[in-house]
């Protein structure tokens, strides 16, 4: 029974995203805020370990939120998100996000 209950946790943990944290207003690439905040559409985007990195520099490192905003702004071709929540689903984190034009 016990191997059973672990067997069912180990599979079910990858399907389960936990939530890390929520940002008002997000950018990688911009140190100063918008002077004006419009908000576009509403987007999804997701990193996971084994995809191609964003950003990569021989000294320096990227975390995983890094490099969804990161790929976020390439695809949507944005400076800035708004109302963005990141979750880790498994090996991947996943952003949720308002595109700011």
């Amino acid at each position: 029974m016990r191997r059973l209950l672990l067997l069912a946790t180990v599979l079910a943990l990858p399907a389960c995203a936990v939530h890390i944290m929520d940002a008002e207003l997000i950018s990688m690439t911009k140190t100063e805020m918008p002077k004006k905040v419009t908000k576009d559409k509403t987007i999804e985007e997701k990193w996971c370990i084994n995809d191609k990195p964003a950003k990569e520099e021989m000294d320096k490192r990227y975390g995983l939120i890094d490099q969804v905003v990161l790929k976020a702004q390439n695809v949507y071709k944005a400076d800035y998100f708004a109302d963005a929540s990141f979750f880790q689903k498994g090996t991947c984190m996943v952003m949720t996000a308002t595109v700011v034009k």
